[in-house]
């Protein structure tokens, strides 16, 4: 859901993650975020909000 609020990607990420992480799901099995060094997920925005 913040993908579509404006947030960056690492922040989206980090609060889905901790949305499973709070309905139990077991952190080893929790979904991780691959990217290329070269990108930098903090500058990545996938929507800008009007």
């Amino acid at each position: 859901m913040s993908i579509g609020f404006g947030e960056n990607l690492k922040a989206a990420f980090d609060q889905a993650k901790a949305a499973l992480m709070l309905k139990g799901i077991p952190e080893d099995t929790a979904p991780g975020l691959f990217v290329k060094d070269t990108l930098w997920t903090e500058d990545i925005i996938l929507v800008q909000p009007q």
